[in-house]
Formats: structure tokens, sequence, C-alpha cells
């Protein structure tokens, strides 16, 4: 890798870990993965900015990266309340303490994404959808979408948000062993879209106020 004034990745699939002295990466050409551990950060939270391209920022305290040509993120977070975002490829992100949003960036989702994604501790959002999208559907008519959604590995019914686009009735629910499974339901004989696992729980309830819907 050239370090100048940041850390650039070079042709080929990299794994970018900055620390949080970097203020610049580009991961260059391929499928490069972003790595940062913020869990030692306590004064502030993360924000994050999105744009095209792979392209954006991520804030905390007195680290700011600016990423160029990323296409994967495995980020964990601060003790405070932080708003993680993935991209179109699968993410890691782990919130850590406090009262995080965790978004894997699902809205345009490839053929082959699996979020996996960790609150920790605080009351926590999963960001599943929007007010215009419908996240990990990748609008394959003729499959379930198995290779595309979201893994919530610690949702905790008492303190925890689901966020979805739509209605209750948009979505049904169906037991996998100790897990459960979130599906869109489609309509006619197109297969139902996996949007999520949810991780150690049964029982959940479509209609239960840890589902938000926009």
């Amino acid at each position: 890798m050239n370090y100048f004034a940041g850390l650039r990745g070079e042709e080929g699939n990299d794994t970018l870990d900055p620390g949080l002295g970097a203020d610049y990466v580009d991961g260059g050409t391929e499928t490069d993965l972003l790595k940062v551990d913020y869990s030692t950060i306590t004064t502030a939270g993360i924000s994050t900015t999105v744009g095209a391209n792979g392209s954006g920022t991520i804030s905390a305290g007195d680290s700011t990266i600016s990423y160029f040509n990323i296409e994967q993120f495995d980020i964990l977070g601060t003790s405070q309340a932080d708003n993680l975002r993935g991209g179109n490829l699968s993410d890691t992100l782990r919130g850590g303490a406090g009262n995080d949003t965790l978004n894997g960036g699902g809205a345009s989702p490839s053929l082959s994404q699996i979020d996996i994604l960790t609150g920790g501790l605080g009351r926590d959002r999963f960001v599943l959808g929007d007010t215009n999208t419908v996240f990990y559907d990748d609008n394959n008519v003729l499959t379930a979408g198995t290779d595309s959604y979201a893994r919530l590995t610690d949702f905790n019914t008492s303190e925890d948000i689901i966020q979805l686009r739509g209605v209750s009735t948009d979505y049904r629910l169906v037991l996998s062993g100790s897990n459960t499974q979130l599906f869109r339901d489609k309509p006619g004989t197109e297969p139902d879209e996996l949007i999520a696992l949810i991780d150690a729980q049964t029982g959940l309830n479509l209609t239960n106020s840890y589902f938000n819907y926009s």
C-alpha cells in the first residue's frame, strides 16, 4: 500500500485499517473493505454521510475519515449514540454501547449482500427500510433473495426498534429454529423476499411497537 496524507489501496481487493489517524482513505479498484475501531472514543458518537461511488465521511470526536472507492465496511462504534451506515456489499456494523442507528446500506443491494448488524448495549434502531424503499429486496421475481438480507444478532424486544417501509401486512414472520426470518410479502406467485434474519428471537409480532413503519 502507498501512504500519503492517508491510506490508499492498490489493485485488487484490499482491507484498509487506518486506525483513527488517517483522514483520507481510497480503496482504489476492485472490492475494498474499510475497517475502523472507534471503541476507544467516549466523548462523541459516530456520524456518517454517504455519497456516490463508494464515497463518504465517518466522523467521531476529533477523528474524521473521508473515504473513496469503498464497497464494504467493518465498523465498531463508540460508547455514545452512533449512526452507522454500510455499503452495497456485505458489511459488519457493531454499535457498542449507546443508542445506535445501524443501516447496512441495503437500499440498492447486490445479489450477495448479507449485512451483520449488532446493536450492543442501549436502545438501538435497525434500519431495514425508509419512506421510499424496502431494503434488501433485490427485485429478482424468481427467487426469495436468500443471498441478500440483514442479520440482526442481538435484537432486544424490550428496547430496540426495527424500522421498515410500509405497513405490517406487507411482511410476514417465519420461525427458523430459535431464530425468526422476516420476509416481504410479495404478490401472486412471486416468492416472498427475505429481508432479515433475527437471531435468538421467537414469538415476534409485526404489530408490536418494536416494529416501526414509515
